[in-house]
């Protein structure tokens, strides 16, 4: 029986790598899974999969006549040769009598042309007439616009708690980048008392891989430190991962930008959007706007087009 051993990102692309090697199809092998691939954690501690194929195995190779069955020479016949039945007659046309309309075959037939009655003389049944219904009837009532959502309030933290959560963020970050195979990287955490939040400043040799696309690798390593330590903690907690001050700058940007449009509010009294964010940064909008006396914050949209509204408060 032969059998061939294939690795590949996926259990199917190592069976199609297999498939071709020994020049087989799906249904003529037996597929055995031996490790199962694995993606790793952004894109780093990646497994291929690996899968043993072989070819199955349809019993002896006896011929039909000892089994009973019908010899091998006689399981087919030859095609029959196919009937000359020869030329096909020719139609004559049709020919009617003068009272058909048809005189000799010539000229059209006025019964064809008269409206057939309905058995009995009877005319066709119409449908019963439907009432009328009023004007926008049919047009449904508009749907209302959803409501934004308030902002949780968030639950101070202990002393206690504070320590604690940025002990478990220090850790998780070392953890997490030792399985995306930067060794030798030391995370610095502080606490920052206007944000409640844990401040983590990630330093490592090629450090510029946790960058990424517009830092997308770097939210994904903060987002996971959040979850984690939030889970670990048992307590909501917010912790900011920066690497090359890269997240510093940004938010800066971002505060700029906010402050630009709680003027306009001000001056104009109607409602300002910023432009889609992170939860991240949108919390970090929300609690520095707190403070303002004459303008609110609340986020509306979904999944990456959440953003905040600026409005005027009530009675400013």
């Amino acid at each position: 029986m032969e059998q061939i051993e294939c690795e590949g990102s996926t259990v199917a692309e190592a069976v199609e790598s297999a498939l071709k090697a020994l020049g087989l199809r799906r249904d003529q092998v037996e597929v055995q899974i031996i490790q199962e691939g694995s993606a790793g954690i952004l894109g780093f501690g990646r497994k291929p999969a690996k899968v043993r194929v072989s070819e199955k195995r349809w019993g002896t190779d006896e011929p039909r006549q000892q089994q009973g069955g019908r010899p091998d020479n006689q399981s087919k016949r030859p095609p029959a040769a196919p009937r000359d039945r020869g030329p096909r007659p020719q139609r004559q046309p049709e020919t009617r009598s003068p009272r058909g309309g048809d005189r000799g075959g010539h000229g059209p037939s006025r019964d064809h042309d008269r409206p057939r009655r309905h058995e009995g003389g009877d005319r066709p049944r119409q449908a019963p007439a439907q009432p009328a219904r009023p004007a926008g009837a049919d047009r449904r009532p508009p749907r209302p616009a959803p409501a934004p959502r308030p902002q949780q309030e968030e639950i101070p933290l202990t002393p206690a708690d504070v320590d604690a959560a940025r002990g478990l963020a220090e850790n998780i970050l070392k953890q997490i980048l030792s399985l995306m195979g930067i060794e030798g990287a030391t995370a610095q955490t502080r606490w920052d008392g206007d944000q409640e939040r844990v401040m983590a400043v990630v330093e490592a040799p090629g450090i510029d891989l946790l960058l990424g696309q517009e830092g997308k690798v770097l939210e994904s390593l903060q987002f996971l430190t959040t979850v984690i330590t939030t889970r670990e903690l048992k307590k909501p907690v917010a912790v900011w991962v920066d690497a090359l001050n890269y997240l510093e700058k940004r938010e800066a940007g971002v505060l700029k930008e906010a402050q630009r449009g709680a003027d306009i509010v001000k001056q104009s009294k109607k409602p300002f959007r910023l432009s889609p964010m992170d939860p991240a940064m949108r919390r970090l909008v929300h609690r520095t706007l707190a403070n303002d006396p004459e303008v609110t914050t609340s986020s509306e949209g979904e999944g990456p087009w959440r953003k905040v509204v600026i409005r005027p408060k009530s009675g400013s």
